[in-house]
């Protein structure tokens, strides 16, 4: 690592620790719901107290992703109807989303593509967890929906070496990873598992997050490992928005036998996928923010993780 290297990972290192430990109450639900002694009553009363939380979720929870006939108006109300894993699951994806706004759009990672890419891979990953009975589904699509949520940690607070990382990885044909590792010092795997660690998600999607580019058979929460390393590169296959990395991944062998994957289950889980998506809208306008939604040139196209 060269001393410019480190003294960017440094400085941005220091701004993340600081994000990290704020006292919000987005960071304190996040950990709340961490805690498996947390009830869905508290868990409501959480939610409750951020105006801006609630207004997310109760319109995620009014869309046609669910089609409920009548209207979601509280947080306990959508707990009960939506399961308390269900609510879990939009809040952390909502919280982290409101942490990590990301900075300005580079050529070639868009915000809004960022997140239409990430939940893709956390629908389809859910959908493998469902499929083989390997993962937790909630989990599941919370590790597939923020494996690479680093990523936004850099385009925050390191904008410009991330720019040059994204038109590097471009120019080279090679995977964003090892750019990052040669501009930045580490890469979105790597500061992902950090970050998840710090807000204390749960183990298996941290070890996703972390392990999202390497599957290795045996390790520990290998299932949640596989539906997020195979919902990626499924989601990349649609062309499903887009995360600044030119390199689309196939399937590692590992997680194909594993999930018992076949040419024709792709098919099937790509006609799912498309149909998960349309029902989506909402959620990506929520993950996305305000006066986000525009930007599609510079991250649109196949351009994965």
């Amino acid at each position: 690592m060269s001393a410019e290297t480190a003294q960017t990972w440094e400085r941005m290192l220091g701004r993340i620790r600081r994000l990290s430990a704020t006292p919000t109450v987005m960071a304190a639900l996040i950990q709340a719901l961490s805690d498996p002694s947390t009830t869905a009553a508290q868990a409501a009363e959480i939610i409750a107290s951020d105006p801006a939380l609630t207004t997310k979720l109760l319109q995620v929870a009014n869309s046609a992703q669910y089609g409920f006939a009548a209207r979601v108006s509280t947080p306990s109300r959508a707990v009960a109807l939506l399961g308390f894993g269900e609510v879990r699951a939009l809040c952390y994806a909502l919280a982290v989303a409101s942490i990590m706004p990301g900075g300005r759009d580079v050529p070639g990672f868009a915000h809004k593509e960022f997140w239409r890419h990430s939940l893709a891979t956390g629908l389809c990953a859910r959908s493998l967890a469902r499929r083989a009975e390997i993962a937790d589904p909630e989990e599941a699509f919370v590790s597939g929906l923020l494996h690479d949520v680093a990523k936004l940690a850099f385009q925050q607070y390191a904008n410009v070496q991330f720019a040059k990382v994204v038109g590097e990885a471009l120019a080279e044909g090679c995977e964003l990873r090892r750019v990052e590792r040669r501009v930045l010092g580490v890469d979105h795997s790597r500061l992902g598992r950090w970050l998840a660690d710090k807000w204390s998600l749960p183990a298996p999607i941290v070890a996703a997050i972390g392990r999202h580019h390497d599957p290795i058979p045996g390790a520990a929460y290998f299932g949640a490992i596989a539906v997020a390393h195979a919902g990626n590169a499924i989601a990349l296959m649609g062309s499903y928005g887009g995360s600044g990395d030119p390199v689309v991944p196939e399937i590692h062998p590992s997680v194909r036998e594993s999930l018992r994957l076949r040419s024709k289950d792709l098919d099937l889980l790509g006609q799912e996928l498309s149909a998960d998506m349309s029902r989506s809208e909402e959620l990506l306008r929520a993950l996305v923010g305000p006066n986000r939604g525009s930007s599609r040139s510079a991250g649109a196209g196949r351009a994965g993780t």
